[in-house]
């Protein structure tokens, strides 16, 4: 029964995506590679612009969208052979084999360009460069096991040119971070070295783009040392970060982001705010705030919008399961933005009837749900309400431990296939300590 309902799901999560397919008219045949990249981009924005709710609400529709983009991007593709295209194109091709999730081909065209007679160092570098960027575009795993051995062997080509090309090495680390994002070991180097060459740029050299690498590199490895129980080495990242900044008086919006970052992982061992709201799901309608002693208590900064939230959910409702007898209760803090999916401009009445519905009818969720209003219109989303600057919440899914006697004693902004029994070891630990 349980394989029925599963089929008969994502049956109708894509069959919206089908339909329209289905009446879409045959494409023009593209040109050139610019007109091919420029087609692919159009057909995926029309692809989940015309099917807005399937694209919101189901994981498998949006693995359809890739699948049929790689699709049509590998048709295009077909029209270009590699020996035909001119060099100065290449790095256009390697993109839409990117698109069509055909990475060995993508590396090919890559090699090709840079293997070509007559470049300069800077060319080299620049193709170099370009070619990290390509690799980001890789959105299906098929074929693209090694496609961060693009991105490796960019990055030392860059670093075997030396301080000539400084400014060109530090940018490669910066966007070799973000194709290293689930690979652990490969960012925690590449951002422990994207701060040493920062360290070398001259005043000029350091763009605010760069400024925020800071920023970003400080809370990637923050994020690693969290996920190891490292406290210690997390609070010292910070304040390295904080101390890097602090000299550098273009730096104060991204210096004031990193120090509101590091008072989230200041708060273990402090007293946890109560969790205010003018309206609750699953919860009395009196608005005092809740106080979190007398249990364990597990709060998830969410919003309705966030996809990895909801794939949080089942997760949180295991661990409900199992150790709700022993006193522990999970919370959800959210805000208000305004709108719902595709309703726009909501009168806070309409959007608490939306949550509801979403929270409690749909996912059937039986924690408690605080909706706090914005301290401001324009200041909505995470970080914009009473709650979220308690906790210092800004990235969400943000997880908050907090033991019986009202004690934070964990916090993470982390959410990835090792959150769950990361979280239920704490919650376990967190019960034991608290004389269960």
């Amino acid at each position: 029964m349980g394989k029925l309902i599963l089929i008969m799901m994502l049956i109708f999560a894509v069959a919206p995506l089908e339909r329209y397919l289905a009446q879409e008219n045959s494409p023009d045949k593209p040109q050139t590679l610019a007109e091919s990249l420029d087609a692919i981009k159009k057909f995926r924005g029309e692809l989940i612009r015309e099917n807005y709710d399937a694209a919101s609400e189901s994981e498998e529709f949006m693995r359809v969208v890739v699948q049929k983009v790689a699709e049509r991007a590998k048709e295009y593709a077909s029209f270009f052979p590699i020996d035909k295209v001119q060099s100065a194109d290449l790095m256009k091709l390697a993109r839409l084999y990117i698109e069509a999730g055909q990475c060995g081909e993508a590396r090919a065209a890559v090699h090709r360009r840079l293997a070509l007679p007559g470049l300069s160092e800077t060319q080299k570098a620049d193709l170099l460069l370009e070619s990290i960027d390509v690799a980001l575009g890789s959105k299906s795993p098929e074929g693209c096991e090694k496609i961060l051995d693009q991105v490796d062997d960019a990055v030392r080509q860059l670093e075997a040119m030396g301080d000539d090309f400084l400014l060109q090495r530090v940018t490669a680390y910066r966007t070799a971070s973000i194709a290293y994002s689930k690979d652990k070991d490969r960012l925690e180097k590449a951002s422990n070295r994207y701060v040493e060459l920062y360290k070398k740029l001259s005043p000029a050299q350091r763009s605010s783009n760069l400024r925020f690498g800071v920023y970003k590199a400080y809370i990637n490895l923050s994020g690693i040392y969290a996920a190891r129980g490292e406290d210690d080495r997390v609070k010292d990242a910070f304040r390295e970060g904080v101390q890097l900044l602090s000299g550098d008086p273009d730096a104060a919006s991204t210096l004031g982001i990193l120090k509101y970052d590091q008072g989230r992982y200041e708060l273990p061992g402090k007293k946890a705010a109560p969790i205010e709201a003018e309206y609750w799901i699953n919860r009395k309608s009196d608005t005092k705030p809740l106080t979190l002693t007398g249990k364990v208590t597990l709060i998830e900064f969410t919003a309705h919008w966030c996809v990895p939230c909801k794939e949080s959910y089942p997760k949180l409702m295991r661990l409900h399961e199992k150790y709700a007898k022993r006193g522990f209760q999970i919370v959800l803090a959210t805000t208000l933005y305004g709108y719902f999916g595709k309703d726009k401009n909501l009168l806070p009445e309409q959007e608490i009837a939306a949550n509801k519905k979403y929270y409690a009818d749909e996912l059937k969720l039986p924690f408690k749900v605080a909706i706090k209003t914005p301290v401001a219109r324009d200041s909505a989303g995470p970080g914009g309400d009473k709650n979220a600057r308690a906790y210092f919440a800004q990235a969400i899914p943000q997880f908050v431990v907090v033991d019986r006697k009202g004690v934070i004693r964990y916090v993470s902004a982390e959410w990835n296939p090792q959150t769950e029994s990361h979280l239920a070891s704490i919650i376990e630990a967190t019960l034991d300590r608290s004389g269960d």
